[in-house]
């Protein structure tokens, strides 16, 4: 088992490249933690489709798919 390591923000963009292409549409939930309520579960059994961070914005984005859609190369602009 490898040892966990903490990861300097500058370094999360290029360390979540390979990570999400290696884990596109493997099945995740989401769930949503906030003080002091206890974390509620928003959706489950959706396909990953991407993580990234947006270090102008400072957001952690993830793209999920219902159904197992596979929705790489679909543009929402």
């Amino acid at each position: 088992m490898q040892a966990t390591r903490a990861l300097v923000r500058e370094a999360w963009s290029e360390y979540l490249d390979p990570v999400s292409a290696e884990l596109v549409n493997a099945r995740v939930s989401i769930e949503v933690t906030g003080d002091p309520e206890p974390p509620v579960l928003e959706a489950q059994r959706l396909a990953l489709q991407a993580l990234d961070y947006d270090d102008r914005d400072d957001v952690f984005e993830i793209a999920v798919a219902r159904d197992g859609a596979d929705m790489r190369g679909c543009s929402t602009a």
